[in-house]
C-alpha cells in the first residue's frame, strides 16, 4: 500500500548529508567564479551567491528533492543552467532538457571545465523525444506554472515514465499571502507566464485526473526561490523564516513554494 503523506516536513541543517552541502558549495562557487556567461546569469548569481541565506535554502531544497528521486534514469524538464544536476551528482543518469538551446550551450560549457557529465537536450515539454518507459522520475522544478499545456505535459510525462515512476514537481504556492504582498514584482519579473501559478491543491487534482497517485506533499519555506529576492532582503527575510519554520502549527497555505510527488501505478 502506497503511503500518502501532507506533513509539512522541514529539513533542518542536521538532516543535510555532508556530500550535499559539499555539491552545493562547490556549485554555487563556480558559478560564482563563472558569473560573466551570460547577463541573467550574472544579473542572479552576483547578488546571492555570498549570501548564506541562500546557500542553506539551496542545500535543504536539493536533500528534499533527493530523499524523493527514485533510483534510475531522471529527466529534468526545464533544466536551464542544470546548476540542480550538479548540486544533486550523479548526472550521468540525469538527462537534462530545456526549450531554450543557449541556456543549455552554457550549461554544457560549464559541465566541460568542472568535469562533470551532462546531457542536455533542447526539446518542448509537451512532446518529449523519448521512448515509452524510459525513465524512473520527471523532475519540474520551478517549471510547471511555465508549461502551458499541461494537459499535454502530463500525457507525454505519463508516457516515458515506467512504471511507479514518479513525477516530481517544485513550484511556487500561489496560495501564499507573498503573492498578495509581492504580486507586481513577481508578475514583473515573470513577464506574465506568472499568472499560471499554481498550488498543491491543484497540481494534486492534475495528478489524480490522469492516474497518479499523490504519495507526498511538503510545503516549503515562507518566501519562495525567486531572483526578485536576493542579496539583503534575502537574508533578512531567512531569519524571520527560521523563526516561523520553528511554530509547529503554522499552517501550510503561508509556505512560498511546494514540493509534490505523483507516482505512476504498477499493472495489477
Amino acid at each position: 500500500m502506497i503511503e500518502t503523506s501532507r506533513a509539512c516536513h522541514l529539513v533542518t541543517e542536521s538532516e543535510i548529508p555532508s556530500q550535499v552541502t559539499a555539491r552545493v558549495e562547490k556549485t554555487l562557487k563556480f558559478f560564482e567564479q563563472e558569473a560573466e556567461i551570460s547577463a541573467a546569469v550574472d544579473d542572479y548569481f552576483h547578488d546571492v551567491l555570498q549570501c548564506e541565506a541562500y546557500k542553506r535554502r539551496t542545500m535543504l531544497k536539493v536533500t528534499e528533492l533527493s530523499n524523493v528521486i527514485s533510483p534510475g534514469y531522471t529527466l529534468n524538464i526545464g533544466s536551464g543552467y542544470c546548476d540542480l544536476e550538479f548540486e544533486l551528482g550523479n548526472t550521468s543518469q540525469i538527462i537534462s532538457l530545456d526549450a531554450d538551446a543557449s541556456e543549455l550551450k552554457q550549461a554544457k560549457s560549464i559541465s566541460r571545465k568542472m568535469g562533470v557529465p551532462l546531457s542536455p537536450i533542447v526539446a518542448d515539454a509537451a512532446k518529449l523525444p523519448f521512448r515509452d518507459a524510459t525513465f524512473s522520475n520527471c523532475l519540474l522544478v520551478m517549471v510547471l506554472h511555465h508549461i502551458d499545456s499541461k494537459i499535454s505535459f502530463m500525457t507525454e510525462s505519463l508516457r516515458v515514465l515506467r512504471e511507479n515512476g514518479n513525477v516530481i514537481v517544485y513550484d511556487l504556492n500561489v496560495s501564499s499571502p507573498f503573492y498578495r504582498l509581492y504580486e507586481s514584482k513577481i508578475l514583473a519579473w515573470g513577464k506574465a507566464s506568472l499568472g499560471h501559478l499554481l498550488d498543491a491543491k491543484y497540481v494534486k487534482y492534475v495528478f489524480e485526473t490522469h492516474g497518479l497517485v499523490v504519495v507526498k506533499t511538503i510545503h516549503r519555506f515562507l518566501i519562495p526561490d525567486l531572483p526578485v529576492i536576493r542579496g539583503r532582503l534575502l537574508k533578512f527575510l531567512s531569519v524571520i523564516e527560521r523563526l516561523i519554520e520553528t511554530i509547529p502549527f503554522a499552517q501550510q497555505r503561508l509556505r512560498g513554494s511546494f514540493l509534490i510527488v505523483g507516482r505512476k501505478p504498477g499493472k495489477p
